[in-house]
């Protein structure tokens, strides 16, 4: 084969065998079913939690069902060839240590791929802390024969728990004597005591150790805070360049591209991010591009005074009515001005009195919210609304309406006066529910199921594929976290920090 496909032979052939098979049925349809794939493959490792963390719990749930089956047929194996006692205490203590080992690692891995940006940098803060859990496992060198400064790395181990649990289930309570040499006769529980540290009484907390070890990497793993733009202009460029790297040259300068939202937030280069996004028409002249608004980007608009006035003639002022126990709390803005500023406007500005956010598990940055940078242009249309657009599910390709908003649609509301009540811009109410909804916009209306139809958000920060209901948002506004973009009909995603060639 290779004397067949060599430089040689192709020139007298007059052939490129690697622009043949390019062009083949095989590879055509293998590379759009990899792209496929993979992003999902990437969607395993970074989208780690949801609104309601049923997605996390489902791949927990699935990973235990398997890893439980596995484990048991491991257990079989293993005993039964190291010669254990068969009685069914000790296959079952065996076989729960076993277990949960098999689930700690297994938790342990998807909890480093939730807390780092992408699958290589997990893949090494993984290895690194594994190498460190079997040096100091006692198995190498038992637990009393480590110094004692660094003894407290071994109780922080779980591999140590596992051979412990291991080891004295199965011969912590034998008191038969053996021959040690050069110490004379020992009982078998004696010797584990004295050489290993290994006592049969602490197997009941052993076993707790295991749970416990089990339960932290589990909520670690569910519950993990994850965006949209933010002002990071850096991440953008990349995210742009990889998209170019990524789709066919053809069909992404014809692209529709949506950008779903908050252009501006924690990062420090705002104005570099709209002066990129304005100068995208006349750069990709034959590309369609449509700007929403954000929650953040409705309160610098509010703030900077650009914000359409109420359609029924009233002052912004009305917005405060029904949250103005919130005032002090929040910090509201009362600079210049403040009097004919709408509600949003003064709370972004404004300066909250309860500096840590429980809820993300972080400090505000400046105002409830946590804005720096301000807003210039009012350019951003809150939806769009396309009436054919193609998306692979696992029934095959189907073609859909799309509806792209920032945050969602109420599901206690009907989707035409959701749409109109946007579309209109509506600025005489103190919160839009569609910019700055949480729970209440997560799932798909269901008078969206009827025909068949794609809701595309951001805000959440999280990245969520649920039917046609797609959530892009991983970066949250945090420096450390990947902006994402999803390309449809494939459903690929595309990150800033993917390395494309």
């Amino acid at each position: 084969m290779l004397e067949v496909t060599a430089a040689s032979v192709e020139a007298q052939l007059s052939l490129d065998f690697a622009e043949v098979y390019a062009n083949s049925t095989l590879y055509q349809n293998g590379y759009l079913r990899d792209k496929f794939i993979l992003s999902w493959d990437d969607l395993l490792w970074t989208s780690v939690d949801t609104g309601e963390n049923i997605y996390g719990l489902g791949l927990v749930a699935i990973e235990v069902v398997y890893i439980s089956i596995q484990a048991f047929l491991y257990t079989l194996l293993l005993y039964s060839m190291i010669g254990f006692q068969w009685q069914a205490t000790k296959f079952l203590w065996f076989y729960y240590f076993i277990l949960m080992s098999f689930i700690y690692f297994t938790m342990y891995g998807m909890m480093v791929a939730a807390l780092t940006p992408g699958p290589q940098f997990a893949a090494i803060v993984m290895s690194f802390f594994i190498t460190f859990w079997n040096l100091f496992s006692g198995f190498p060198i038992p637990r009393l024969q480590i110094p004692i400064w660094w003894r407290w790395y071994y109780w922080a181990s779980p591999v140590s728990w596992t051979l412990y649990g291991i080891v004295v289930s199965q011969l912590g309570d034998i008191d038969s004597s053996v021959t040690i040499p050069g110490a004379g006769e020992q009982t078998v529980r004696m010797y584990l005591k004295d050489h290993l540290g290994f006592e049969h009484d602490f197997l009941v907390y052993v076993a707790l150790a295991h749970a416990g070890f089990v339960l932290l990497f589990f909520f670690v793993f569910v519950i993990n805070p994850e965006g949209d733009i933010h002002g990071y202009f850096s991440k953008l460029q990349s995210l742009s360049s990889n998209l170019k790297k990524r789709i066919d040259p053809p069909a992404f300068q014809t692209s529709l591209i949506i950008f779903l939202g908050n252009y501006c937030y924690r990062g420090p280069n705002t104005q570099k991010v709209l002066d990129f996004l304005i100068s995208l028409p006349s750069r990709y002249s034959n590309q369609t591009h449509v700007f929403l608004c954000g929650n953040h980007d409705l309160t610098f608009t509010a703030f900077v005074g650009v914000l359409p006035p109420p359609s029924d003639g009233s002052a912004f002022a009305k917005t405060w009515r029904d949250f103005e126990q919130n005032e002090a709390r929040e910090g509201w803005y009362k600079g210049d001005g403040y009097e004919t500023m709408h509600l949003q406007g003064r709370r972004w500005a404004g300066s909250i009195k309860e500096k840590f956010n429980a809820a993300k598990g972080m400090e505000y940055k400046g105002s409830i919210y946590n804005a720096g940078p301000t807003f210039k242009s009012y350019m951003a249309f809150p939806t769009v609304l396309q009436d054919d657009v193609c998306i692979d599910t696992h029934e095959g390709r189907k073609h859909c309406r799309l509806i792209a908003v920032h945050a969602g649609l109420e599901k206690n509301k009907g989707f035409e006066q959701q749409l109109k009540h946007l579309k209109s811009k509506d600025t005489q109410v103190a919160k839009v529910e569609a910019l700055s909804g949480m729970k209440n916009v997560w799932e798909i209306l269901e008078e969206l199921t009827i025909n068949p139809t794609i809701v595309v958000s951001r805000h959440h920060g999280k990245l969520n594929i649920d039917g046609l209901r797609l959530i892009i948002d991983e970066g949250g506004g945090l420096e450390k976290n990947p902006v994402a973009a999803v390309v449809l009909p494939f459903g690929m995603i595309i990150r800033d920090i993917d390395e494309t060639v």
